[in-house]
This record gives structure tokens, sequence and C-alpha cells, in this order.
């Protein structure tokens, strides 16, 4: 069972208005749904950038078109990530999932024995990313994922403002700039960097 969270119009890049909700809890037929619809939105591009780039690598590809998490199984995480440590959150515009986000809570801050969140996987569908070869349906809505969850989970559970994350590289410099603190390299994580919103900085952030 899904609950409500946000509602509002969204203009796509043809500026025609849409209805998209943010949704909280986790469907199973609904993610295997979304990852049907991701990946037939991942290979069009694939096959887009092939005749447009065809000497390009495959790394290469990954890299330009921002699709590091392309190997995420969404439907395979609903299968293992349903306790009540996870929150699953969705935007979902007439059936179809454009962006969706798993949260871990709580966690600790790394500085504080504060509670906050985990940001554990985030995702747009591939269809609203800016590409060499295509350009996104609706923009902005990781940013909305994020400001609206994070409202919601400051308010349900109490947490602390503010949120953790371990960031892909292609999508590090977001992160800088909506004013994450970087922690640096993890070696616990891939090496990748893990990053926190702190407080004073989220109670800025989800009223922008």
């Amino acid at each position: 069972m899904k609950d409500s969270v946000w509602r509002g119009k969204i203009a796509d890049n043809q500026s025609r208005e849409h209805d998209l909700e943010l949704l909280v809890g986790l469907d199973l037929v609904k993610s295997m749904q979304m990852q049907s619809e991701w990946v037939a939105q991942f290979v069009n591009v694939f096959d887009a950038y092939r005749l447009q780039f065809p000497l390009k690598s495959d790394s290469e590809m990954l890299n330009d078109c921002n699709f590091g998490d392309s190997h995420w199984q969404w439907h395979h995480k609903a299968k293992v990530l349903k306790s009540n440590s996870y929150l699953w959150f969705t935007i979902e515009n007439n059936g179809s999932i454009e962006c969706a986000m798993i949260v871990l809570h709580p966690e600790l801050r790394r500085v504080s024995p504060s509670q906050i969140h985990y940001v554990d996987f985030l995702a747009v569908a591939p269809c609203n990313r800016k590409t060499p070869v295509s350009t996104p349906k609706f923009k902005g809505l990781g940013t909305l994922m994020l400001r609206e969850a994070g409202k919601y989970i400051n308010q349900k559970l109490a947490y602390e403002e503010g949120f953790a994350l371990h960031s892909l590289p292609q999508a590090l410099p977001y992160y800088h700039q909506i004013g994450m603190r970087d922690f640096g390299l993890d070696p616990n994580k891939q090496n990748l960097h893990y990053l926190e919103m702190e407080k004073d900085r989220a109670g800025v952030f989800y009223n922008e």
C-alpha cells in the first residue's frame, strides 16, 4: 500500500503539464513494471548513442550518458529490501515511475550522535536524464525527491533534518552543488564519496 507524500504539476520538455505524485511504499508489481520500462529506455539511448558514436567504448557510453546505475535491478531490490528499516519512494506520472529512491533509517551522523536518514539508492528514469543523444522529459525530479521525501521523513520519524549517501562519480558535482558536506572516499563502500546534508543547510534546502 502506497501513501501520497506530494502532488503537483510539472511541465515536460514540450511545455505540457503533467500531474505528478510522490508516493511512499513498496509495491513489488510496480517495481517489476519500472524495471521493464527503464531497461527499454536504457536500450533506446544505447542504440542511439552507438549510431552516433560507433567508436566509443561501453565505459565511455555509460559515463557520457550518466548511466552508472544501469545495472541496478530494482525488482530484485524490492524482494530483499523490504524490512521496516527501508522506505521506498517513487514519483509517478500516469502510472509510470519517473524517479525512485530507497532510504535506510536511521543513520548516525559522522560527527555527532544525531539520527538522520541514509539514501541507499536514488535514480531518475533514463528518459529524464540529459545525454549526448537525448534531452530529459522532466527536469529536477531528483531534487524534488530529496526535498519532499526528506520533509516527510523528518515529520514522520522526527529525525534531525538532513541525510547521508554515497555518490556515484557522475553524481558527485550535483551533491556538491546542493550543499552537501563531502567526507571523501570511503574504502568500505567501493571507494565512493560519503556525503551528508548538514542540519543548517537541510533547513534551507527543504524550503528552497
